[in-house]
């Protein structure tokens, strides 16, 4: 196993915290809101314990790119022509 770097508890109660908001809203665009939050501070987490990007590290990448490859190849194509 690799070594990974120091997980802080107020991280961790950030992506908590985002999560129990968007269970506590019945508002689509508000829960909507609120899970991007979780996931882009999540994100923000396993890539500082990830830092060497190796075993459980490449699964939400691998993920992503796999159920929206389409997208992120359309994003990155008119993103360079805009």
């Amino acid at each position: 196993m690799t070594e990974s770097n120091p997980i802080s508890d107020d991280d961790i109660r950030d992506v908590t915290r985002w999560l129990e908001e968007a269970l506590s809203t019945i508002n689509p665009e508000e829960r909507h809101e609120r899970v991007g939050r979780a996931v882009r501070a999540l994100t923000r987490v396993w890539a500082t314990a990830n830092p060497d990007f190796s075993g459980d590290a490449w699964y939400p990448v691998s993920f992503m790119l796999t159920e929206h490859w389409d997208q992120i190849r359309r994003h990155m194509t008119d993103a360079g022509t805009g």
